[in-house]
């Protein structure tokens, strides 16, 4: 990606296609391949989407009636897709688009899996789940499973870009940071977080250059953490809507791949936040750009890892382009 990525130039950005469900189900997770070229989206109709960015046309099509479909990821090809089941079973399934079948199962977890991340080795899994255990996962062993960290409660995880950590973020209130060699050895660190009392944490990502880890709750409520100091470094809080009774939805949060924005879904539309100047000390920034198009609650972003391009998601998926295109 070379083109430089201002706040003026994200302000600008249009919607170069926009495809809907089916059904007015919500899709449910979004993904890049590491090369740019496809994307991958689950919904809760049970379809699984890859899409051609560069032609921006839904490029397949599959359903897992039989499954469901949540958090779907690519693996090292195009043609290997990581997903949990949301019925049937709480196993994580691989999916060939090539033969259109699930060509390996990694069973584990007891009850449902509430996070799914993929280190930067496209081989190690981490998953979590509300039998309130982590387990991680090597597809190059035949079991699958190589640990497993029992927690106190339901939790969420997220693997560090650079690859040496992983951070697990407890519905308790604290956030444990594991070296991802020695995850038997415990915690590396550990530190409290406070979500507004009556959100739900429900996802953790960490930013491109691996030093804060933003977390996701219920209610459009996100909040970035330095991973060193344990500090509260940025606070964006639940936005007004005229149908802010519904306590229990969720929007999409994603960073530039510059590291120097947080796109952030809303009703209908997408903010673009400031980096924080400093990640010493916590600021509680105003958008200062806001992309409309949607026609729901955003609860997916992802940004594409090699073109000028990120994607959106509520009950529709919009690719978002530089007004030149």
């Amino acid at each position: 990606m070379d083109v430089e990525l201002s706040g003026t130039f994200l302000a600008k950005m249009r919607i170069g296609s926009q495809q809907y469900t089916e059904s007015t189900a919500y899709i449910n997770s979004l993904h890049f391949h590491r090369e740019g070229g496809h994307l991958v989206s689950c919904s809760d109709d049970d379809f699984i989407r890859v899409h051609d960015c560069l032609s921006g046309i839904e490029h397949q099509i599959f359903t897992s009636d039989k499954y469901g479909c949540r958090f779907g990821k690519f693996l090292a090809s195009p043609d290997e897709i990581i997903m949990a089941s949301t019925r049937s079973g709480h196993d994580l399934r691989v999916l060939s688009p090539e033969t259109s079948e699930f060509t390996r199962f990694l069973s584990g977890h007891t009850m449902g899996v509430l996070s799914l991340d993929v280190f930067n080795d496209i081989t190690t899994i981490i998953s979590t789940s509300q039998d309130r255990t982590v387990r991680l996962w090597d597809l190059r062993v035949d079991r699958g499973s190589i640990g497993k960290i029992s927690v106190g409660g339901s939790s969420v995880a997220a693997c560090s870009p650079d690859g040496e950590r992983f951070a697990v973020a407890l519905s308790e209130g604290g956030i444990a940071i594991y070296d991802r060699r020695n995850p038997s050895n415990g915690p590396m660190s550990y530190f409290d977080f406070s979500l507004e009392h009556t959100s739900q944490i429900v996802g953790a990502k960490f930013s491109p250059n691996s030093q804060a880890l933003l977390l996701t709750g219920t209610e459009g409520y996100h909040v970035l953490y330095n991973i060193e100091t344990g500090g509260k470094v940025l606070e964006v809080e639940k936005p007004l809507m005229a149908f802010s009774t519904n306590d229990k939805f969720v929007t999409g949060a994603e960073f530039s791949p510059d590291n120097k924005f947080l796109l952030i879904g809303r009703h209908k539309s997408i903010a673009i936040f400031p980096w924080p100047d400093s990640i010493q000390s916590l600021s509680k920034p105003e958008p200062f750009g806001n992309l409309v198009g949607h026609q729901g609650m955003v609860w997916n972003v992802g940004f594409n890892p090699k073109y000028a391009m990120f994607a959106s998601a509520a009950n529709d998926l919009c690719l978002w382009v530089p007004p030149q295109i």
